[in-house]
């Protein structure tokens, strides 16, 4: 604070002496207090010239002391909106920005880290919730999402405990081993090859011709798939055919050929 030049400045916190200091030339004066409990505080001070005149401050500055770090952010979770897929709640997503949501101190700020490198911070509500949407695109992957927080008295918590999600944002991709493009597709014709998975797993694999209905192939554990064509209600000639596969992340592919049928034509009975 400023006093008089060459006066004694006694600090006091409800009448009790907390620090002592004498005023320099500039009439500045800087007291560091003995140690303070954790609490709130009204300080004053008392200012004594040489002559013995004391002049005491009307103003008294309320301080709060606090040295107690806060408890660590709790509850982590991936938000219902960024979880993609069939699933809201298996934390496995295509989202490359997504929002993890918590529960921490009231008025803390909130610092969030994949991997253990920071993509965003925000401040917990009067309810303690908060949700942050991370600032970097995470590539594809398992990523060890954690918390801290720190109040505002600039105490901060150990990390959370880690929230672990997945992030898959590409596509599945189909390999056939019979080729169905520049080959005539008839009765016998199948549907063989594998889709490979690209961090989660395949949850739907259905072909169809041009605009029609969407027929399912079988696939196992692998993705392995081995299944006859449905040429119902299917003419001879040029066709589209489209395959397309749904992985538990929520990712579609859609693989287009152009194909050609030729089916046997029934035998013409002529009557004798």
């Amino acid at each position: 604070g400023n006093a008089e030049v060459g006066s004694k400045v006694e600090l006091l916190n409800n009448s009790i002496k907390i620090g002592e200091a004498t005023v320099d030339g500039n009439g500045d004066w800087r007291i560091t207090t003995n140690n303070l409990a954790d609490g709130d505080y009204s300080i004053t001070a008392i200012a004594t010239d040489i002559a013995g005149n004391q002049n005491q401050s009307n103003v008294p500055l309320s301080l709060t002391i606090d040295t107690t770090a806060p408890d660590a952010p709790v509850d982590l979770k991936l938000s219902s909106d960024s979880d993609s897929g069939i699933s809201d709640r298996d934390n496995i997503t295509n989202d490359e920005n997504p929002t993890i949501t918590g529960l921490a101190a009231v008025g803390a700020t909130v610092e969030l880290f994949s991997s253990g490198i920071s993509v965003g911070t925000t401040t917990a509500d009067s309810n303690g919730n908060w949700e942050i949407t991370v600032a970097e695109n995470l590539t594809d992957g398992i990523r060890e999402i954690t918390a801290i927080a720190t109040d505002v008295a600039g105490n901060q918590s150990f990390s959370s405990i880690h929230l672990l999600i997945t992030i898959d944002s590409t596509n599945q991709q189909i390999t056939l081993t019979n080729p169905v493009t520049g080959t005539d597709l008839n009765q016998s014709s199948r549907l063989v090859g594998i889709a490979n998975g690209t961090g989660s797993d395949l949850v739907s694999f259905s072909y169809k011709f041009d605009s029609g209905e969407d027929i399912l192939v079988n696939f196992d554990s692998n993705g392995e798939f081995d299944q006859e064509f449905d040429f119902t209600g299917i003419d001879n000639g040029s066709h589209t055919l489209i395959l397309t596969t749904t992985d538990v992340a929520g990712n579609v592919e859609n693989s287009v050929y152009s194909v050609s049928v030729v089916l046997d034509s029934p035998p013409v009975i002529t009557a004798v």
